[in-house]
This record gives C-alpha cells, sequence and structure tokens, in this order.
C-alpha cells in the first residue's frame, strides 16, 4: 500500500469504517493531519489521518480514519488528466485548510457573548444564527459582577469542557480560595490558549483583554474576519423589587 501523507487525495473506503454514511458524504476526500490513535479493539497504538473535503454540505467537516481505510488516489478523473495531480492536491488542501481555520476558530471565540446583570450571569453564544453551542454561569459567590470577568471565565469553561470542574479546583487550591488570584490564572490560561491555538498576535490579545464591551469586536486572523456581538440585559424594576425585598429581610 502506498504511504500516505497530508495533503494526499484519497479513496474512503467506507464500508471498512464504522461510520454511518449519509447521502452527502462523497467517495473521494483529503488528508489535512495525521496523528497517533489508540485502537479501541486492540489497545495498540496506530496512526490515523483527518480526511476533510468530503462531505458536500459542510467542506470543513472532518473524520478520523486508519490506514487500511484509505487508498490515494493518483488519478483522479480522465477529464483533468491534463492538470497536474500535484496543483489538483495543493488547490484542494488550501481551500479545506482555509476552511478548517474557520471552523477552528468560530469553535473557540464567540459570536456573541451576553451579559444578563440581574442574574450576575455571562452566556457565550458560538457559529451563526440559530446558534450551535452555548457557554454560560453565574458569576463565583465571592466576585463582584464584571464583564471581563464573565467571559474569560466561560471561555475557559468552553475550552476545558469536562475538565472545566477539576482545573477551577486546581486553580482555587493554588491560590488558597483567593477567587481574585484565579480569575488571573483563568485569564493567562485563556490567553495562552488563544495565542497558541488561533496564534493570535499580541496586539489582538491586548484589543480583547482592553475590550470595553460597549459595541462588538473584531479580529482578523489567518485572513478570516470574526466578529463577536455584545448584548447586555438588565431589567430595573426587578432589581429594585429585588433590592426591597433583601432590605425587609435584614428589617
Amino acid at each position: 500500500m502506498e504511504r500516505l501523507n497530508i495533503g494526499d487525495i484519497v479513496e474512503i473506503l467506507w464500508e471498512r469504517t464504522n461510520y454511518i454514511v449519509n447521502s452527502s458524504y462523497k467517495r473521494y476526500g483529503v488528508i489535512v493531519g495525521k496523528y497517533t490513535g489508540i485502537d479501541v479493539i486492540s489497545g495498540e497504538r496506530i496512526v490515523k489521518y483527518e480526511v476533510g473535503n468530503f462531505n458536500e454540505k459542510n467542506m470543513s467537516y472532518t473524520l478520523s480514519f486508519k490506514e487500511n481505510e484509505l487508498v490515494k488516489i493518483t488519478e483522479i478523473t480522465k477529464k483533468i488528466e491534463s492538470i497536474r495531480i500535484e496543483d489538483v492536491m495543493k488547490h484542494a488542501f488550501e481551500s479545506v485548510l482555509g476552511n478548517i481555520d474557520k471552523t477552528i476558530l468560530d469553535y473557540t471565540l464567540p459570536t456573541k457573548v451576553v451579559f444578563d446583570i440581574n442574574k450576575r450571569k455571562t452566556t457565550l453564544l458560538f457559529g451563526d444564527k440559530p446558534y450551535k453551542r452555548k457557554v454560560s454561569g453565574i458569576a463565583h459567590a465571592s466576585d463582584t459582577f464584571d464583564t471581563a470577568s464573565g467571559l474569560f471565565i466561560q471561555l475557559a469553561k468552553h475550552i476545558l469542557k469536562d475538565k472545566w470542574r477539576d482545573k477551577i479546583k486546581l486553580w482555587e487550591y493554588l491560590s488558597n480560595n483567593d477567587f481574585e488570584t484565579v480569575k488571573m490564572m483563568i485569564f493567562n490560561f485563556v490567553l495562552t490558549h488563544l495565542k497558541e491555538e488561533l496564534v493570535m498576535s499580541f496586539r489582538q490579545l491586548d484589543k480583547l483583554t482592553h475590550w470595553d464591551f460597549k459595541k462588538p469586536i473584531t479580529f482578523e486572523i489567518k485572513g478570516i474576519k470574526h466578529t463577536i456581538e455584545v448584548e447586555h440585559k438588565f431589567n430595573r424594576v426587578k432589581e429594585v423589587k429585588k433590592t426591597k425585598e433583601i432590605k425587609n429581610e435584614k428589617d
């Protein structure tokens, strides 16, 4: 079997995989990544390949395959025999990489952030409407609600996912439960992740940390523009009522 490399156009042998194939899946794709994984049956370490450009409805969508589930294609069809195969792979690969960059960007940074002052709650919304993902949380009991902390804490929760609870416990332990120090650790974690994952410049990171949340903010990362909309919710009547209830309880 011919050795597979990133950028190769391959035939996907769907019948050998465990994936459920739908009508939008094509027989051919482009290898856009390569990593070492674990075979769930044997437990052995194996090389796996990330393949994209096969889903007609979402060309940036990728799936992982084992080497015996792919066949390298040296000729696409007779219709493009006059085109050099290297050029075909290069353009297809660049197209997929561009889509992947946008997918990673849309998945990492929200497209809208909502601050609910009454509830002391921050919500991050990802993707285009209708939003594909939502992450939200209420400000820490010992913390005053502020927009920057709300954004960065929810970004950290989104990045860490199921590891969030263990990580926050570690930060609290390291800071002796001083939440101001915890917030600093969270800010550092998020900024480091954005720098490494999205290759954001220090100027862009500085722009994010100094955002006043009065109007949308836009970044251009790897030639892709990404805007984060902002919305502030505040029910003054509800807040006055809550204040009176607290006062009555004290009296």
